[in-house]
C-alpha cells in the first residue's frame, strides 16, 4: 500500500495538535458534567440522610412526640389568632351606633326594622305619629357624626299622623371602624 502525503510537515504536527486540543476539551467537558451530576446526587444523599437522622433522634429523645404534638397545637393556635386578628380589623361597633339611636329616638317614634346593608347603609323603617316628629327625627340623625347622609323621601311627608316611613342612612365608616 502506498501512502502519499499531501500535507507539509508543519501542518501535519499542527492538525495532530488541534486533534488532541480538541480531545482534551471533550473529557474536560465530560469531567465537568460528571461531577456536577455527582455532586448533586451526594447532596440530595446527605440532605435525605440529615433528615432521617433527625428524625431518628427525635423519635429517640423520650418527650420528644409531647413536645412535636405541643408545637404543633401552638402553630394552630398562631394560624387561628391570626385570622381572628383579620377578621376585627375589618369589623364594626355597632354598639356605638345602637346607643346612639337610643338616645336620640324620640318617644313617638317606633322602629319595625333596622337593617345593616353590606355598603355601609342602613335601612329603617318605622312608625311616626306626626310628620314634625318625623322631620326632627331625620333632623337629629343627620347632625350625628356616625351619618355622612339621612335620605327621607319626600313621599313619606304627604301625611300628617301616623306615618309608616323608611330612611336610608349612610354610615361613616370611620366612626364605627375598631381601632387596634
Amino acid at each position: 500500500m502506498l501512502h502519499i502525503n499531501l500535507l507539509p510537515l508543519q501542518e501535519k504536527r499542527e492538525a495532530a495538535r488541534m486533534h488532541r486540543l480538541s480531545l482534551i476539551y471533550e473529557i474536560l467537558i465530560i469531567w465537568f458534567i460528571f461531577t456536577v451530576v455527582a455532586s448533586t446526587a451526594a447532596l440530595y444523599a446527605r440532605l435525605t440522610l440529615e433528615k432521617k437522622f433527625m428524625q431518628i433522634l427525635l423519635e429517640s429523645i423520650p418527650g420528644s412526640q409531647k413536645i412535636s404534638s405541643l408545637n404543633r397545637e401552638i402553630e394552630d393556635v398562631n394560624n387561628k389568632l391570626q385570622i381572628l386578628n383579620l377578621t376585627s380589623a375589618e369589623a364594626k361597633r355597632w354598639s356605638e351606633l345602637l346607643l346612639a339611636f337610643g338616645r336620640h329616638m324620640p318617644p313617638t317614634i317606633e322602629l319595625n326594622s333596622l337593617i345593616a346593608l353590606p355598603d355601609d347603609t342602613l335601612s329603617i323603617s318605622g312608625t311616626a305619629k306626626t310628620r314634625a316628629d318625623l322631620i326632627s327625627f331625620k333632623d337629629t340623625l343627620a347632625t350625628l357624626p356616625l351619618f355622612t347622609e339621612v335620605d327621607l323621601p319626600l313621599r313619606y311627608l304627604v301625611k300628617d299622623n301616623n306615618i309608616i316611613f323608611n330612611l336610608k342612612i349612610i354610615i361613616n365608616s370611620s366612626s364605627l371602624k375598631i381601632t387596634p
